[in-house]
């Protein structure tokens, strides 16, 4: 018999004993893109297929317990399939093309009820998700504001997850509240360190209200033990966030600041607009810099995106990354995103 047959035949004799007792979803996101790179000088043009990160899948349950309580976990994973990923959401200039194969990415069980909601494992930090990626029409592009002077590109950035830890997430009325800690000491090395972080002492928060079209809030990160060593306090960031939509406009800003243990402290604003067209089009417009000491950093791209239902959409943009010092990288991209 065929071995996918079989491989096949395996997982959905131990999916169906779980369907049975929970609400059992598998989901995932696939993308593709080409880029053209144009980073000046020596290094001069490519032509690049890539996926950013941007393409998962995914399984998630949910069971009731009574009395108000559910079980709750997922676990969810991104395939390499365009042979590029980048470790840390580093700039497009520095994007790497490793083998293909299969990362991890949040893997988490938790209980939910009144209370809110309580995960386990690895899960997306507080940070990230407060504004950050929500504010940027391209995320998982190559032409995304993270790591390109729109936004902090770090694990305790607007990227990674947090390994070892406990989530709180709560919903009261207009304000949501979500927070991450890690008890325990990370042993992960190299990339894996990078994409993960979580060590003891790890924590990020973040506090939204929002209320007719009006959003504004709050986030703080703090990377108590910074790249597996014990160090100092450990760099924090912090950041505040609006959104204002009428109409068919939605206005979204975002300012933040990076303070290491030694050296100069990062601010890093942002501020984007965007326009819903007819047959379901948008507009997007994104500026950012990003100041550390005397230098400054500029980011700004222009680009659309057309859905062709709800799951399908193409984009095209372009983007301007000017350093204060060196090369001007200029990048041209379209793409296909497909979720399931």
């Amino acid at each position: 018999m065929n071995k996918k047959l079989i491989a096949a035949a395996v997982v959905a004799g131990l999916a169906a004993p779980m369907a049975a007792q929970a609400d059992v979803s598998v989901y995932g996101i696939g993308q593709a893109e080409i880029s053209n790179i144009d980073a000046g000088g020596t290094t001069g043009s490519k032509t690049v297929f890539g996926e950013y990160g941007n393409s998962r899948f995914g399984i998630k349950w949910s069971e009731d317990l009574g009395g108000g309580m559910k079980a709750i976990g997922q676990l969810e994973w991104g395939p390499n399939q365009m042979y590029g990923v980048q470790e840390s959401a580093d700039s497009v200039a520095t994007f790497k093309h490793d083998a293909p194969g299969i990362y991890g990415r949040e893997q988490w069980i938790g209980l939910k009820g009144g209370f809110g909601a309580i995960k386990l494992g690895t899960i997306h930090q507080a940070y990230k998700y407060a504004g950050g990626v929500h504010y940027d029409a391209f995320v998982a592009t190559a032409i995304q504001a993270r790591g390109n002077y729109g936004m902090l590109g770090s694990s305790f950035g607007q990227s990674g997850y947090i390994s070892n830890s406990i989530g709180y997430y709560g919903k009261f009325g207009m304000v949501n509240f979500d927070a991450t800690y890690s008890p325990v000491d990370n042993t992960d090395t190299g990339a894996d360190k990078l994409r993960y972080s979580g060590s003891k002492g790890d924590m990020t928060l973040a506090l939204t209200v929002g209320l007719q079209g009006v959003q504004a809030g709050v986030a703080y990160a703090k990377d108590k033990n910074a790249n597996g060593t014990t160090g100092p306090a450990g760099p924090t960031n912090t950041k505040v966030f609006g959104k204002y939509s009428f109409g068919n406009n939605t206005i979204l800003a975002q300012y933040e600041n990076s303070k290491p243990d030694t050296g100069d402290t990062t601010k890093v604003a942002y501020l984007a607009y965007r326009l819903k067209l007819p047959a379901m089009n948008m507009l997007a417009v994104q500026l950012g810099q990003s100041k550390t000491g005397g230098a400054k950093n500029n980011y700004a791209v222009i680009g659309v995106r057309h859905n062709m239902s709800k799951k399908t959409s193409v984009f095209a943009g372009y983007m301007n990354k000017k350093p204060d010092v060196g090369d001007t990288t200029k990048v041209i991209t379209v793409g296909l995103t497909e979720k399931f």
